[in-house]
């Protein structure tokens, strides 16, 4: 048996373990799923402070065996730097070490998937933003967080799938990984093969669940509509980059299904996911607790957009998150009426507070303004927006009579009312927009450098 398949049988026995448990939980009422959330939260903080050294110092004081999430705003957050800093001190087993995962990682880039130490996976962040980030996961944990979503999905109307997923390239990031622990029951291609590649191979062998990164399933979705794709699965689902209202659309109009869009991080995958055409998401409380604060870290009201938000990742022990900021930006928003799943629920994320562009005047552009403008064109399927240091160069995908000089012309108006006069705006279509060679991933928003 090679070290790939090792894994591979490894998270199979821990989802068979896994599975059973968390299928009860459906039925589960809000104060069972929050009593066994403070549970979860009381036994990660007691073990965080025995075996961290870093958490020991930060959470001095701190009583675990009385804790909820209540008390959460008493600890204080961590952050991306925090975990490069002082990654060895942060992890709970003694043997792990940065400089380990990082040669764990060039053998896996090289070789191909496996564990390390037989049990751990370690994940890279970073490759659309520049700041990277080296997490690492008990294979056993992790299975456990991605766990929450299945037990929610539903059975499509075959009960043997024929799945498809489209996620980056590699097993040192979660698409990849995912791709690869799937391989058994599933097939894969990855995010950033040519879109006249994917019809063939869905045309092929049409999926009945579909499941990738937004911005491909929404090419799918316009490729269907346009006539050049013929596939009709019955359960769609996204993640990793934002589900816009336009791929939403695109998705019920080319298939006759909802959406359904997972929100997933590295730090903790699955952490909500919405129903089928929902466009808000629902928090699975079990494996996370998400506090949405401004700038200055206070909490915003109810139904208000963050600056970010503090993720405390229920699930893993060997690299406790706890308050730990990510700079998506959403809001806890009001239970929607007739909802299946009580609890918290989110906004779907639209992007990130580090996606604001900052000019030398000091003027300062929120994405909404520019996604506003776009998300108003239906002709526009994808894109893509650099900051120049006196306006934006914009790159759209979309239908051959898109109008980009009207697009152009909104653009500009938007940054003269965001106050930079005599703004330069170049707006051009393009087939496909360029993805992170590791991620497969789109930035949607880029600033100058």
């Amino acid at each position: 048996m090679t070290s790939g398949e090792r894994l591979q049988s490894a998270w199979s026995k821990a989802a068979a373990e896994h599975g059973p448990w968390e299928l009860t939980k459906v039925g589960w009422s809000i104060e069972q799923v929050r009593r066994d959330r403070d549970l979860r939260l009381r036994s990660l903080v007691a073990h965080a402070m025995e075996w961290s050294p870093w958490h020991r110092d930060r959470l001095a004081g701190i009583d675990p065996s009385t804790l909820s999430a209540d008390d959460l705003s008493a600890l204080p957050p961590m952050t991306k730097a925090d975990v490069m800093g002082n990654w060895d001190d942060i992890v709970c087993d003694p043997l792990l070490s940065l400089e380990r995962a990082q040669s764990h990682l060039d053998l896996v880039s090289k070789h191909g998937a496996t564990l390390l130490d037989s049990r751990y996976i370690v994940f890279v962040t970073g490759g659309s933003t520049g700041t990277r980030g080296v997490f690492v996961w008990d294979l056993w944990d992790w299975e456990l967080a991605c766990r929450s979503w299945t037990r929610k999905r539903g059975a499509p109307p075959n009960p043997s799938p024929v799945t498809a997923l489209i996620y980056g390239r590699g097993p040192i990031h979660v698409g990849g990984m995912i791709s690869f622990l799937q391989a058994p029951v599933a097939e894969s291609r990855p995010a950033d093969t040519p879109i006249g590649e994917l019809r063939v191979w869905l045309t092929g062998r049409p999926p009945d669940v579909l499941a990738g990164y937004s911005s491909v399933v929404g090419h799918l979705a316009s490729e269907t509509v346009a006539g050049r794709l013929s596939i009709r699965p019955s359960v769609v689902m996204v993640t990793a980059e934002p589900a816009t209202p336009e791929i939403v659309a695109l998705v019920q109009d080319a298939w006759g299904v909802g959406l359904t869009n997972v929100y997933s991080t590295t730090e903790c995958p699955a952490l909500a996911q919405s129903e089928p055409g929902s466009d808000v998401l629902h928090l699975h409380e079990d494996i996370a607790i998400v506090e949405v604060v401004d700038a200055s870290g206070e909490p915003v009201p109810l139904g208000t957009v963050g600056d970010r938000l503090l993720l405390t990742s229920l699930c893993n022990r060997t690299m406790p998150l706890i308050r730990y900021e990510i700079t998506d930006q959403l809001a806890i928003v009001e239970t929607p009426p007739g909802a299946r799943w009580p609890g918290i629920y989110l906004s779907a994320p639209q992007g990130r507070s580090d996606d604001w562009f900052v000019y030398e005047d000091g003027t300062t552009l929120h994405p909404h303004a520019v996604r506003s403008v776009l998300a108003k064109r239906s002709s526009v399927v994808e894109y893509q927006v650099r900051q120049t240091p006196g306006g934006l160069e914009v790159d759209v995908c979309g239908v051959a009579d898109t109008d980009l000089a009207a697009i152009r012309s909104d653009l500009m108006t938007a940054l003269r009312e965001a106050g930079l006069s005599g703004a330069s705006v170049t707006v051009e279509r393009t087939e496909a927009i360029e993805r992170n060679l590791d991620t497969g991933k789109v930035r949607r928003f880029v600033p100058y450098r």
